[in-house]
Formats: structure tokens, C-alpha cells, sequence
């Protein structure tokens, strides 16, 4: 049996995202090895509730960046006491944290999205059908422009990357190209920026296809922050204007 203090198992965790999952693992590698005897009194260490600290161990709750740190800086206290080298830094357990909260909020929303997926060419659908992105554009103002607003709105802006860099990863040519369109009407041109920029990433075979999606719906002042991503010298204005 684990001594008082550890959690035991994975029990419940079948409805959580991969990377809440992922996440509380983590955590729990942090966690575990501390040498105080009862949740109660670590979650008083860590400033919260002994349900908090449960929940976020558990994959149950993704806690806040604040609760990150002070679990990594008590972690880090004790394992210089012991003379452990730490399992990972700081930042990438931020990273983790942030992820999680994206595809959390995706989740929320009925929305599965990996974090990585092979480049998606534009299909001959969308070669045939020079109006997708606006097609795409009425599906995409939705869940997708809501949960970026409502992280921009918050400045909560390390989730915002997390959950662009999802949809980027995840999206077609065409959604792209009319997610894009979505932001810009609602008035949010960064995330916008970011949507295309971790798009042009995913491989010049993808950017291509996303930029000649931009083309065929108009949107040529999008073209630059694909090609940016994927580090492409983008063309001067008179090409994008022909």
C-alpha cells in the first residue's frame, strides 16, 4: 500500500484528455516522493485544499499555474535535501499544464483534438470548391472562436497558444483558411496570426496547401504568417495580388 499522502492507481481517469493524464503523471511524479505524511498537510504546503490537490494528482482538475510552481518548488526543496537530481524542469511542466488546460477546455466543448497529427493536404474537395473556407468559416465561428475569446479575454495567453497550436495541428487546408476568417471577423487578429503561423509549421506541404486555400478564398493578407511559420520568404504584394 502507498504511505498516507500518495495516491494509488489511475481509478476514474478513463474521461479525462491524454494530456490531463499526462499532466497529473507528472505531478504525481513530483508529488509522490515528498516525505510529509498526509495530503492535508501537503496541500497546506502547497496553499490549497486537500479536494484540490486530490483532483489535480488525480487528472480530475487542471490546476493553476500558481499551484505548478509552488508543487515543483517544494519538490525541488526536497529533492536538494536528498540529493536528487529533479525529473524535469520547470517550464516543461508548464508546458504540460498549459496543453492540458487547452485540450480541457476543448473537451468541454465536445471537441477531440490531438496535439499532433501528419500534414493534411487540401483535399480535392477543396480544389474543386474555391468557396470551402467560407463553408468552413460558418462551422468554425463556433466552439473554436468562443473558447479563444473567452482565453484572451482572461490574458490567460499560455492556454491560448496551447489551444491554437491543438487547432493548427489538427485542422485542413480549408478549416484553416476559414478559422482564420472566423477570428479576424470577431475582432481577434493575433490569434488569427498564431492559428496560421502554427499551421505553416506543420511541413511546406501543408502551408502550401493552406496558402493556396487562402487564395481561393481572398484572404491574401493571411498568406505571410503561413509562409512566416514555415520559414518561407513571403511573396511581394504584387504576387499575392495577382
Amino acid at each position: 500500500m502507498p504511505r498516507r499522502g500518495q495516491l494509488n492507481g489511475t481509478a476514474g481517469r478513463e474521461n479525462c484528455t491524454p494530456e490531463q493524464v499526462r499532466l497529473s503523471d507528472a505531478l504525481r511524479a513530483l508529488y509522490d516522493p515528498l516525505t510529509h505524511a498526509t495530503m492535508e498537510q501537503n496541500a497546506t504546503l502547497l496553499f490549497c485544499t486537500q479536494s484540490t490537490l486530490s483532483q489535480a494528482l488525480g487528472a480530475h482538475r487542471v490546476p493553476d499555474e500558481q499551484f505548478v510552481a509552488r508543487l515543483y518548488d517544494l519538490a525541488e526543496s526536497a529533492s536538494q535535501a536528498q540529493g536528487l537530481p529533479m525529473p524535469f524542469q520547470l517550464a516543461d511542466l508548464m508546458e504540460l499544464r498549459n496543453d492540458a488546460a487547452a485540450a480541457q477546455m476543448l473537451a468541454r466543448r465536445g471537441l477531440t483534438v490531438p496535439a499532433a497529427v501528419a500534414p493534411v493536404p487540401l483535399s480535392a474537395g477543396d480544389r474543386r470548391d474555391g468557396n470551402t473556407a467560407a463553408r468552413a468559416a460558418s462551422t468554425l465561428d463556433w466552439e473554436g472562436t468562443a473558447a479563444i475569446s473567452e482565453l484572451t479575454a482572461a490574458g490567460r495567453f499560455s492556454e491560448l497558444a496551447s489551444l491554437l497550436a491543438h487547432m493548427s495541428g489538427a485542422m485542413s487546408a480549408a478549416e484553416v483558411a476559414g478559422a482564420a476568417a472566423a477570428l479576424r471577423l470577431a475582432e481577434l487578429p493575433d490569434a488569427a496570426e498564431m492559428l496560421l503561423r502554427g499551421a505553416g509549421r506543420r511541413g511546406h506541404a501543408t502551408a502550401l496547401a493552406v496558402v493556396d486555400a487562402l487564395a481561393r478564398a481572398g484572404q491574401h493578407e493571411d498568406i505571410p504568417a503561413v509562409l512566416a511559420g514555415a520559414d518561407v520568404t513571403p511573396p511581394s504584394r504584387e504576387v499575392l495580388a495577382k
